[in-house]
């Protein structure tokens, strides 16, 4: 029994680390578009961001599953627990970066200065994602750590670069040049909530090994 039961919790383990392996992938073709404008690469995340979902379905029937058939001590009970929340986390990501690629596919011209405005936010929420994702495949709580300090340096990023885009936009006559910047907002709070769901996720990896909740 106890071994039917720890097979499935690797299955569960190795279906929320694929989450995040495409999350990874989707990030990267999303800086990939901004670096090189004009390969749409929505055609190519949208189908990963149904993978996500599918995979994230998969693993709460398979959580409830558990819960409901098996007795799980503490520590195992920990890892669901953990787990259904750092799911939601990885498909919310996927989500901001499918709308992310919606809006650049949509609503940027390839030739706007938005995709080299947005370069620093995009380093930094590029880290961010993969500290998360490499605390949660080593169970590293001080890389967990790092990652939860490390969202204030995305905060700080997307505050200047909101600081610069308001004060063009004052200065700014062109209307579709306007829209270009208020478009450029929301895709730069996009990349911020990325960071944020990072964050958050890092928190749950360090409540799955300490049983203690960092302070959102």
């Amino acid at each position: 029994m106890r071994e039917r039961f720890d097979h499935q919790l690797e299955k569960m383990h190795s279906e929320l680390v694929e989450m995040m392996a495409i999350s990874e992938k989707m990030m990267s073709l999303t800086l990939l578009e901004l670096k090189n404008p004009g390969n749409h690469t929505m055609i190519e995340v949208s189908p990963l961001y149904e993978t996500i979902e599918e995979l994230k379905k998969k693993v709460e029937a398979r959580c409830l599953k558990l819960l409901l058939q098996q007795q799980p001590v503490a520590r195992d009970l920990r890892r669901i627990s953990s787990t259904l929340e750092m799911i939601t986390d990885f498909d919310r990501i996927g989500e901001q970066i499918l709308n992310i690629n919606g809006m650049l596919d949509k609503t940027i011209p390839s030739d706007s200065f938005a995709y080299t405005s947005l370069f620093d936010l995009t380093q930094v929420t590029q880290k961010a994602l993969t500290l998360s994702v490499q605390a949660y495949i080593r169970e590293d709580v001080a890389m967990a750590e790092e990652m939860v300090a490390y969202d204030d340096v995305v905060d700080k990023a997307f505050k200047t670069m909101k600081k610069s885009l308001i004060k063009t936009m004052k200065l700014e006559d062109d209307e579709t040049k306007e829209e270009e910047i208020l478009d450029l907002l929301l895709i730069a709070k996009y990349f911020e909530k990325i960071a944020d769901h990072s964050a958050n996720a890092a928190r749950w990896l360090i409540f799955l090994v300490t049983g203690e909740r960092e302070g959102t």
